[in-house]
């Protein structure tokens, strides 16, 4: 009778252990336990979640009978005696391992909530069973999976996020980690490989331009004797060194990511000074703009391109703003660029006519134009000639 009133108190005290938060679980089962067995005093602690129970509070019992598990640790203390203490520790083994797994439970919780990654756990159809507050704060409450969130990029918010998909199965856990610098990094890195190979390619198209007007100079030289030629024979070799010394800040500029404020008519003098031709700058409005060294090529290709292939006399440039734009119109009087090839002279390689080069140097413009999120395009000059036409966000 003994032993079956024992099996069935150790019975009802196995079935209380059921899902409910640590605290209250233990609570009960220690109330019960004092109950069922005549015991002065029940003492537990889950050292990892800060609970410690005392029934009742006035006593402590941590001296007597012990037992110690992964989660919990519960000290006794009365007349029962050493066959039910023993009996017990099988409950308090039950109870150790449903408190650990509580525990599991509680610690992935916390470490879920706090995570800066995106967790969300979906059934088979895709409908949203769980998700962390991050996930909440990035997608708001969800019901089914986004679209976005089936590739391996999303973007949200002006953010990015990496996706990966786990099958579970029953269910498929999404977790979003934001790479959105990485992503800014990798983008980086992939335009300054453009752009130094930019700068490589504009360097020989420039310097080789320069080369070529001085070795023209000096074949004259050698047949005139004229001493003016050797003062444009030096203008051109300075020419080279201002574009070597351009190019080595604007890489620099690249490598550090600088976009900065540069006062147009001080680039457009800069630039003018290398040039023996009939140049004419008019100047309406001062204008400061969103740039960096390239603009110094951009403006010296488009007049370099008017001097060798227009036949012009003369070269008029116009600074001038318009609201936030600041536009720089290059104009040459001369024979004009057919409505038909208006389009293709910014393309890489395009080149025209019976002085046509290495169609490089207008599709530098081109590039660098947009890297300073403004536009290029060329224009019919009236009466005649060609118009190239810059707009650049001013400061």
């Amino acid at each position: 009778m003994y032993k079956t009133k024992l099996f069935l108190n150790l019975y009802e005290l196995s079935n209380m252990i059921q899902p409910k938060d640590p605290r209250s679980l233990l609570y009960e089962f220690g109330r019960e336990v004092m109950l069922r067995f005549d015991l002065d005093c029940f003492y537990a602690e889950m050292p990892a979640l800060k609970i410690s129970i005392k029934i009742p509070e006035a006593m402590d019992c941590r001296k007597e009978s012990f037992y110690e598990g992964k989660a919990v640790k519960i000290w006794l203390s009365g007349d029962a005696d050493e066959y039910i203490k023993k009996s017990l520790e099988k409950v308090f083994e039950k109870l150790d391992s449903f408190l650990f797994y509580l525990l599991y439970q509680e610690v992935w919780k916390k470490l879920l909530e706090s995570h800066e990654d995106i967790f969300i756990l979906a059934d088979e159809e895709g409908k949203v069973v769980e998700m962390n507050k991050r996930a909440s704060e990035v997608f708001g409450l969800l019901d089914k999976i986004p679209e976005e969130c089936k590739k391996d990029l999303c973007e949200r918010n002006g953010r990015i996020y990496s996706i990966k998909w786990y099958d579970l199965g029953l269910f498929k856990a999404i977790v979003g980690r934001d790479v959105t610098q990485i992503e800014k990094e990798r983008l980086f890195l992939k335009e300054l490989k453009s752009i130094l190979e930019l700068i490589n390619r504009t360097m020989r198209h420039d310097i080789t331009n320069a080369l070529t007007s001085s070795i023209a100079f000096l074949e004259i030289f050698e047949d005139t004797k004229n001493p003016n030629l050797l003062k444009n024979v030096r203008k051109s070799l300075d020419r080279c060194l201002d574009i070597i010394k351009n190019m080595r800040a604007f890489e620099e500029s690249i490598r550090k990511g600088e976009i900065k404020a540069l006062d147009v008519v001080e680039v457009v003098r800069s630039v003018l000074k290398n040039f023996e031709f009939n140049i004419e700058v008019l100047v309406e409005d001062e204008c400061k703009v969103i740039a960096d060294e390239g603009l110094y090529t951009v403006i010296e290709n488009i007049v370099q391109n008017a001097i060798q292939h227009s036949n012009t006399d003369k070269i008029t440039i116009k600074i001038k703003k318009i609201n936030d734009v600041c536009e720089i119109s290059i104009a040459d009087y001369g024979k004009g660029i057919p409505d038909e090839i208006k389009e293709k002279i910014f393309e890489e390689g395009f080149s025209y006519g019976e002085k046509a080069q290495s169609g490089w140097g207008l599709f530098v413009v081109k590039q660098l134009v947009h890297r300073y999120h403004g536009e290029v395009f060329v224009e019919d000059n009236i009466p005649r000639g060609a118009k190239f036409v810059i707009r650049l966000k001013c400061v």
